[in-house]
């Protein structure tokens, strides 16, 4: 397999953006095929302190989501924090809470948060 998912071991996700191996998130089709296009592929290494720096203010009982969101949004991120797994919008450069994390996952066409200026 030379187009495997590195963090694809077993039939299980290893990737650091999770607390722990799952195989809830794996789809052979994208694991052991386009897998940068994974929202658990992290696309450049960042640190959990050069994130935290970036994010100034996380509530656990607001941001930290309680498992993995998948979204097919291109600009949805899932990051891995001293807190938590969170999500963000790398369009608008914000931390979502969990119900914007969710609303994400299921109306990412229409995108909710995206406000279309005339």
């Amino acid at each position: 397999m030379t187009n495997a998912c590195p963090y694809y071991k077993g039939g299980y996700c290893v990737s650091p953006l999770l607390d722990q191996p799952t195989d809830y998130v794996t789809d052979s089709s994208r694991c052991l095929g386009n897998y940068a296009t994974c929202r658990f592929y992290p696309k450049k290494e960042e640190t959990e302190q050069q994130v935290e720096s970036a994010i100034i203010n996380i509530y656990a009982a607001v941001n930290v989501l309680p498992a993995p969101v998948e979204s097919s949004c291109e600009f949805f991120q899932l990051i891995k924090t001293q807190r938590g797994l969170v999500a963000k919008c790398t369009e608008q450069s914000r931390i979502l809470t969990k119900s914007q994390a969710m609303l994400c996952s299921k109306h990412w066409v229409t995108c909710p948060f995206h406000q279309k200026v005339d």
